[in-house]
């Protein structure tokens, strides 16, 4: 959905090549076409992607991006798990948006790679954690184990889009949504 999405709001961009964008996923089966949930919701938008067919990521596709976008804090770890040396580029795509909306505006870079690379370099998760880390560190071990599990718990619903699949239509909807309105931000940032 967040490449369906993108494509239709960059479409001029992509044309001229000022754009790339694929999706793949970690565990994706090749080949797979969208479930029927995915399909209908896209129709209602206006965008068709009953022939899209899933791809797995390869290494080399994480190497060459830009930048890399999950919906999941769980997904962007298994992507640094798969090459470490690429976590500059990793991120949710909420993670993203909302720490480029907070730097972005006060950035003059015209150049996408500059401007990608200033926003990469600001938005930084380890931050959060160490604050967290810095809140509880008169706590004791097993509070402040306790204390960040729980935020980062929270962290994590504040940064991830959940998969609707098994969900129900109500799910779907929310999901769909939610990565609408984030890929709509995400746009606005980048153009």
């Amino acid at each position: 959905m967040a490449e369906a999405f993108f494509r239709a709001r960059a479409a001029r961009e992509i044309d001229t090549g000022k754009f790339r964008v694929s999706s793949a996923g970690i565990a994706a089966e090749e080949g797979k076409p969208p479930v029927d949930e995915v399909i209908k919701l896209m129709e209602e938008r206006g965008i068709d992607v009953s022939t899209h067919l899933s791809k797995q990521i390869k290494p080399k596709q994480i190497k060459e991006a830009d930048i890399l976008l999950t919906m999941t804090l769980h997904n962007s770890q298994r992507l640094l798990i798969m090459d470490e040396k690429q976590g500059g580029k990793i991120f949710t795509l909420k993670e993203f948006v909302l720490g480029a909306e907070k730097v972005g505006n006060s950035l003059k870079l015209n150049e996408k790679k500059d401007r990608l690379e200033a926003l990469r370099e600001q938005i930084r998760r380890e931050e959060v954690i160490d604050q967290i880390l810095e809140i509880y560190q008169d706590n004791t071990t097993h509070h402040l184990r306790f204390r960040f599990l729980k935020d980062f718990n929270e962290y994590d619903r504040l940064l991830t889009i959940d998969d609707p699949l098994g969900q129900s239509e109500k799910f779907f909807r929310k999901t769909a949504e939610e990565i609408e309105d984030y890929i709509g931000r995400l746009y606005a940032l980048l153009k």
